[in-house]
């Protein structure tokens, strides 16, 4: 037996551009683009966890960390391969405790959106940057994603893929259709 996925039944419109929200392994469409958490040494993988540390960090954190040379900054979004494109969006500095900022998670949406716009990207697979890593709320990134939609004023993406556990895939499409009819009561 075979489980298929509905990608019409998570399906929101905003600003001109729909945003389907399915887990990883269910793709609604083909993408051009996929966008990833990470850091600015470029060490973070999928599999990493962050552990939470008071001011006693270990030993071994503190001398990773030293030793770790800043090549990216705070915000920066970086094309890391193609076919699809991979997007590195620098959303946490490892020396800093949190390690991310809803400034620098901002500041990566918009860049995202300004490197689909330039490469004309019509579909984009996006994570909710700063959960994985980090302990932001999925409806702090979601509203930081929304005010970016209304702000964009280009033809790309035309499509986004929300990557969400599949458990979660009510949760925030209610939470993100809740954002969209609030705006249109404005």
């Amino acid at each position: 037996m075979k489980i298929v996925w509905d990608s019409q039944q998570f399906k929101v419109r905003i600003n001109g551009l729909d945003i389907y929200i399915a887990p990883e392994n269910c793709p609604p469409f083909s993408v051009k683009a996929i966008a990833e958490e990470q850091d600015t040494s470029l060490v973070l993988e999928p599999s990493d966890e962050l552990p939470e540390y008071s001011d006693n960090r270990p030993i071994w954190y503190q001398a990773n960390t030293q030793e770790l040379q800043k090549t990216c900054h705070p915000g920066e979004v970086i094309v890391k391969s193609y076919n699809p494109i991979r997007l590195s969006a620098i959303v946490h500095d490892l020396d800093c405790d949190p390690s991310w900022n809803i400034d620098w998670i901002k500041a990566a949406i918009k860049n995202i959106f300004n490197l689909c716009d330039e490469k004309q990207l019509v579909s984009l697979a996006l994570p909710l940057l700063g959960t994985q890593f980090g302990k932001v709320k999925n409806e702090e990134f979601l509203e930081l994603l929304v005010n970016q939609l209304l702000l964009n004023q280009s033809d790309y993406p035309q499509r986004i893929w929300l990557l969400v556990s599949a458990d979660n895939c009510q949760k925030i499409y209610e939470f993100l259709n809740q954002l969209r009819v609030n705006l249109q009561c404005k």
